[in-house]
């Protein structure tokens, strides 16, 4: 089958820091159900992606802490070896049709029951999620907001230990750096509260390891 040669640039290889993408084309971050805890559904699902062409296969959004807990809706989640284990299933079937494996790490605030895990969730200010106004967490405080940091900072390297090439950090609906953001979810008088500067208000790596 002969192809109009504009679309020539999307089957050509193309660098992303140390990592070479064989062609132009990305499946996105989306649920299909299996997260962390169906391990071989989701290995082949992401594996026929990349047996396909895909070229980059991600997971669907991937949690960086257990309270961040989305049950009944169905995650990926690194929190722990056994996630690890898991989820490296997937990344070796991604490796081995000849794509690279990529993760969207986040937290989910006040958006996540933690139906599961039991544990109380952290959010900038405690108000009613408005996605799900039975769900809501609590405000934290400025040690656990370095906390959080380094949570997404562990994660990370949970993500290469399990044999991920790409990451990406959602920050979308339901998300701590969202919910951050915007006023309505944001009510806090201190340095993370109160004008856009405040409330976009970043700390580095070095910070959060602290």
């Amino acid at each position: 089958m002969t192809r109009d040669k504009r679309h020539d640039i999307l089957f050509e290889p193309i660098q992303i820091g140390p990592k070479t993408l064989r062609n132009r084309f990305w499946q996105v971050p989306h649920c299909n159900g299996a997260g962390s805890d169906r391990p071989g559904f989701q290995a082949k699902h992401r594996g026929t992606k990349a047996e396909g062409g895909f070229a980059a296969v991600f997971t669907e959004v991937c949690m960086v802490s257990n309270d961040s807990d989305s049950m009944p809706w169905v995650a990926s989640k690194l929190v722990d070896k056994g996630d690890i284990r898991n989820l490296r299933l997937m990344t070796e079937e991604v490796h081995k049709h000849g794509g690279l494996a990529g993760v969207e790490i986040t937290h989910g605030s006040s958006f996540c029951f933690n139906a599961e895990s039991r544990m109380p969730g952290r959010a900038p200010s405690q108000v009613p999620n408005e996605i799900d106004g039975m769900s809501s967490a609590r405000a934290i405080t400025v040690p656990e907001i370095r906390k959080l940091q380094r949570d997404h900072i562990d994660c990370a390297l949970r993500a290469r230990e399990a044999g991920f090439d790409l990451l990406t950090i959602f920050c979308g609906l339901a998300t701590v750096p969202n919910y951050f953001l915007y006023p309505w979810n944001n009510k806090r008088t201190d340095e993370y509260g109160g004008s856009l500067e405040n409330r976009a208000h970043h700390r580095t790596a070095r910070d959060a390891s602290g």
